[in-house]
């Protein structure tokens, strides 16, 4: 009667070209933004355009470089040995829940405590980082990337003589007390 024609498929196209800009305009602004914030940390902005290597790198900022890679590698090692639980059947699927339950809640543990750490690299709270860059990432990484806070490398363990504490010395003073039979750092 009043002549009206809609046209679902322009309709539907449409919406995903909004929804294609947005996610483009949204990445763009994220690269930009860790970018700067790379640049304020002492690293070249150029890592924040690499995928995996841009977050090794953010990694690396907060003093966690090591862990990242081996959460990566577990990762890799959870989906293999996920694979072969899952030729056992039932009991494989078992398995293959607590597995994936527990890796899940490792990485939660694990990006929670960069997020935190990231934040005291930058002079904020641990408020700021479980909300402002575990929750809001795009907004805590507006803040720290444009803000009014400057980057302070993280400090490695030291020693009651006030030297630096690295995994092998730990190790060496571990089997020193051991062997002195004296308790562990004591």
């Amino acid at each position: 009667m009043f002549g009206y024609s809609y046209n679902l498929q322009s309709l539907g196209v449409s919406g995903f070209l909004v929804f294609l800009i947005f996610t483009l305009v949204y990445v763009a602004v994220s690269f930009v933004l860790r970018w700067n914030m790379f640049i304020k940390a002492g690293e070249p902005g150029w890592k924040s355009l690499i995928p995996f290597y841009s977050d090794y790198t953010e990694w690396k900022i907060v003093g966690f470089g090591k862990e990242y890679i081996q959460l990566l590698l577990l990762g890799i090692g959870v989906v293999i040995v996920s694979l072969l639980f899952s030729l056992l059947g039932a009991f494989g699927a078992i398995i293959n829940v607590i597995l994936w339950i527990v890796y899940s809640v490792l990485s939660v543990i694990i990006t929670i405590r960069k997020c935190i750490c990231l934040a005291h690299c930058f002079g904020k709270d641990d408020t700021f980082g479980l909300v402002g860059l575990l929750i809001f990432s795009s907004i805590g990484t507006l803040i720290l990337s444009w803000g009014n806070c400057t980057y302070t490398a993280p400090e490695a363990p030291v020693s009651e003589e006030g030297s630096p504490i690295t995994k092998s010395s730990m190790v060496t003073g571990i089997l020193a007390d051991i062997k002195a039979g004296r308790p562990i750092g004591k």
